[in-house]
């Protein structure tokens, strides 16, 4: 998205109608207003005015080249107290591990319900695998209902934690602790035919991609809480599209198995949600800037531009529908993965180009 250096130059007559004179030397750029920042007379909802050289350091947050203000993931249940560290990666650490352990349990269960399918079983080894099912599911309730952390339930979607980063202690991640219930998995049902064997595996496989979708977000929260948050902005955003594509194009070959293209698209997934917690930790001075808004930001000489902020989440990159599950649907990632390349290199070139425009002028002498 561009700068609208045209629209810049329409609105200087009409603000200086509005706004003090700076000197006849401006070239008629408007003065920097006093009071609210917040103006456009041609804009039914005002933007915000950055001057310099707030302004220079927004396009920096964007762009990814420093660190903005605090960032943080949102979450959905009853917010909790702030954790420190490292006692905030000593509760990750538990969830994690309590998400391998759910997988490998899910190993066994998967192996009961195969087994189940199978009609040549008599009555009684039914009965069996069904009892052992039935048992497996309640083991997991029970590590649901009992995994904490001094008192914090990890794994039954109750909470959410506020974990501090080192070593300032003043800025904070949120993390939506998972739901593993087996209610909330879908696995409350039985095995003790072959057609609820089959449901039971469909269902199964549901709740495997959950639980590794789910890890994976508290294995980034932690990398984030160990290594810092990135300074994120287009740059992370290109490199994570870049890494997708590879995925896509993995998971677009026609020889690919069907576990195989899985796998990667478990990958695929994390990488969306790591595009989703960049886009939302970009901010500054309180401004959401990848929400596809506009902010006036002033330049050397005190005249402003208006500059489009990115849309540059998942959705407003276009991949809200894209997934790597079967060939057809890895094939229309692609595209849409490449688009949104394209789009987040067009961003960047505007970051550019509304930066040499501060510094040397929105006006150029002819």
């Amino acid at each position: 998205m561009r700068p609208d250096l045209s629209r810049s130059s329409a609105l200087f007559a009409t603000l200086l109608a509005l706004l003090p004179h700076r000197s006849a030397g401006l070239l008629g750029a408007t003065a920097a207003p006093t009071g609210p920042r917040s103006f456009d007379p041609l804009s039914p909802s005002a933007a915000p005015l950055f001057p310099l050289p707030q302004a220079l350091r927004l396009l920096d947050v964007i762009e990814g080249a420093r660190r903005g203000s605090s960032s943080h993931r949102t979450g959905q249940a009853t917010s909790g107290p702030a954790i420190g560290y490292p006692a905030g990666r000593d509760l990750l650490d538990q969830a994690l591990a309590a998400g391998d352990f759910i997988l490998s349990r899910f190993v066994e269960i998967h192996g009961l319900a195969i087994a189940a399918s199978n009609p040549a079983l008599s009555a009684e080894e039914r009965a069996l695998l069904d009892h052992a099912y039935q048992g497996e599911l309640a083991a997991l309730a029970a590590l649901a209902r009992t995994t904490a952390f001094k008192g914090i339930p990890l794994i039954d979607g109750s909470r959410d934690v506020h974990l501090v980063l080192p070593p300032s202690g003043g800025t904070t991640i949120l993390v939506d602790l998972p739901d593993w219930n087996t209610t909330t998995l879908g696995l409350s049902g039985a095995i003790a035919n072959p057609e609820d064997a089959g449901s039971a595996l469909d269902l199964l496989d549901t709740a495997i991609a959950q639980v590794a979708l789910d890890r994976e977000r508290l294995s980034i929260a932690r990398q984030e809480l160990v290594e810092g948050v990135p300074d994120g902005g287009l740059r992370e955003l290109e490199r994570l599209l870049g890494r997708m594509r590879g995925l896509a194009q993995q998971a677009s070959g026609r020889t690919l198995m069907s576990a195989d293209r899985w796998l990667l698209d478990l990958r695929h997934r994390s990488d969306l949600v790591r595009i989703d917690a960049v886009a939302e930790a970009a901010a500054f001075e309180g401004v959401a800037l990848f929400d596809g808004g506009q902010v006036w930001l002033q330049d050397v000489l005190g005249a402003t531009l208006v500059f489009d902020l990115p849309d540059a989440d998942v959705e407003g990159l276009g991949l809200s529908c894209a997934e790597l599950s079967t060939l057809s649907n890895a094939t229309a990632a692609l595209k849409a993965i490449g688009a949104a390349l394209c789009e987040v290199k067009a961003q960047r070139e505007a970051v550019l180009e509304a930066q040499d425009a501060l510094v040397n002028g929105v006006i150029r002498l002819p």
